[in-house]
């Protein structure tokens, strides 16, 4: 049902009871007066971009938006104070119309037919009862939502590259492991498949923390895919060192994870560097304190990259690290998604979405939001050219067959056991893994390790999640739960969430 505004409310005058102004600069409005600012001819220059890029997080949908500048196109004939200024007005109406299927065009696919549907019937009348300069703006904007319509997404990351792509390193042995591949084709395949997963998330999908809502998989479903993926990668260099049962085999699979965590980070893929080093800090891991010391004694120079790499992207100071990063390299780049996800948690938390008894949008909120996902979109323009091995690909998606956290944990202590001066050897036990197969539909892994202040304990994962205490055998394994639909998880000093306003411990967010 479209929302209809009577023409009182494109009459008002400004007071405080729907804007208020600092500077010239909006600060918080009704929807009507933000519409009315928006196609006025001396609007602020960042204002649409705002607007449009936020509009999500105070409106129902692009049906209730294209409703409302409908409204403001016909009503201001009755609501203009000079009448001069209409024909000025109705195509500055168009043109935010027209810049919205341009930049913003997510719009009129997540809310296909019905957005569509309307705008075409809107531009129809126009054309209908015009012939001038509003007709012809009427037309352009029909071609381009015809051409939104003909491809079912906005390309992003798909800029031609002027030389050719570096040649493959080709695996010796197409049905032999993954690990025994060259390590920069490895990195390569999994900057490919992250990249793929990256540039599909929509601006929208990072408004009003959709990734922790019950309905994520549909308000978020690439934020959830990233977050799954995190996970499946994570668990499986975990898996992967576990399931050796000599300690000089498990400082070897180390080695090679290390070795390509570098060249992610060379490859500007920080994600996917974030992705290995929680599973090489997760506790089943770090408590091998044999094979730690075989991998310092053996391979200090990788011990030693290992070290400050993890150093480098601990949560301190919000991320200051991985942020020089990003600012020194230039794309293709893939960032670490938790630091935004961080970041806009601490803006949706700080910051009310109404302010003042009349409720009005708190538009400063949106300002803040729009620099970060304008950080974000910035990221997602130029892909990797790198060369696609599709069956190393389906690998790194689905290939690996990975053990629950608690299962993982048990092998370790059979592997070293607590306070052991000699490693065990494996006996009768079977290192095969469980099935297990990514799931995009918005499941995760179940568990997380603790910290514990014993040299053999668990620490806790670089990997995300936060979660929920759960004694076990003595060694303190955390548990986590699935998202509440009542709580908000907050981030704490650290950059991790902690308790959430309800009370509740929540999964830091790689993990759901």
């Amino acid at each position: 049902t479209e929302r209809v505004w009577s023409s009182d409310d494109w009459m008002q005058e400004d007071s405080p009871s729907n804007i208020i102004m600092e500077n010239g600069v909006i600060k918080a409005a009704t929807f009507p007066k933000l519409i009315s600012k928006l196609t006025n001819e001396c609007s602020e220059p960042n204002l649409l971009k705002e607007f449009l890029l936020t509009h999500r997080s105070f409106t129902k949908d692009g049906v209730e938006l294209l409703t409302a500048l409908k409204q403001r196109f016909y009503y201001c004939e009755r609501t203009t104070p000079n009448p001069e200024d209409v024909p000025e007005i109705k195509l500055k109406t168009l043109n935010v119309v027209k810049t919205w299927l341009e930049h913003f065009a997510w719009d009129f696919l997540l809310d296909a037919p019905e957005v569509a549907q309307l705008c075409y019937s809107w531009l129809g009348e126009i054309q209908e009862t015009d012939t001038g300069i509003l007709a012809q703006t009427a037309e352009a904007i029909k071609l381009k939502l015809d051409l939104v319509q003909s491809r079912d997404r906005q390309p992003r990351g798909k800029a031609t590259h002027n030389v050719d792509p570096p040649k493959p390193y080709l695996p010796k042995d197409p049905s032999g492991p993954i690990l025994d591949c060259h390590p920069e084709e490895i990195a390569r395949q999994m900057s490919l498949v992250e990249w793929k997963i990256w540039c599909s998330i929509d601006p929208c999908e990072f408004l009003n923390l959709s990734w922790t809502k019950p309905d994520r998989e549909h308000r978020a479903p690439n934020i959830v895919m990233s977050i799954n993926h995190f996970n499946y990668t994570s668990s499986w260099v975990t898996n992967s060192i576990l399931a050796c049962p000599k300690v000089k085999d498990r400082a070897k699979v180390m080695v090679k994870w290390i070795d390509i965590a570098q060249r992610l980070q060379n490859m500007g893929n920080l994600n996917g560097m974030m992705e290995i080093l929680s599973g090489l800090t997760k506790g089943a891991v770090h408590r091998l304190k044999h094979t730690m010391a075989h991998l310092q004694s053996k391979e200090p120079r990788m011990f030693s990259a290992f070290e400050t790499m993890v150093n480098n992207t601990k949560p301190n100071n919000a991320y200051a690290c991985l942020r020089k990063l990003l600012v020194a390299n230039k794309p293709p780049m893939i960032p670490y998604l938790g630091m935004y996800l961080t970041d806009l948690t601490f803006i949706e938390e700080g910051n009310k979405d109404y302010v003042t008894e009349h409720q009005l949008i708190n538009f400063y909120k949106r300002g803040l939001l729009c620099s970060t996902l304008t950080g974000i979109q910035s990221y997602q323009c130029i892909g990797y050219n790198f060369v696609e091995l599709p069956s190393m690909a389906w690998e790194l998606m689905y290939g690996s067959e990975n053990k629950d956290e608690d299962e993982l944990y048990d092998l370790s202590l059979i592997l070293e056991p607590r306070n052991s001066h000699k490693v065990t050897r494996s006996g009768s036990i079977n290192f095969r893994t469980p099935k297990m197969r990514i799931n995009f539909n918005g499941s995760s892994s179940n568990t997380e390790e603790s910290v514990d202040s014993s040299p053999s304990s668990p620490q806790k994962s670089s990997s995300i999640p936060i979660p929920k205490e759960k004694e076990k055998e003595s060694r303190g394994i955390w548990k986590s739960p699935k998202f509440s639909s009542t709580s908000t998880s907050v981030p704490d000093s650290s950059g991790s969430l902690g308790k959430s306003k309800s009370g509740g411990l929540m999964r830091d967010f790689m993990g759901l």
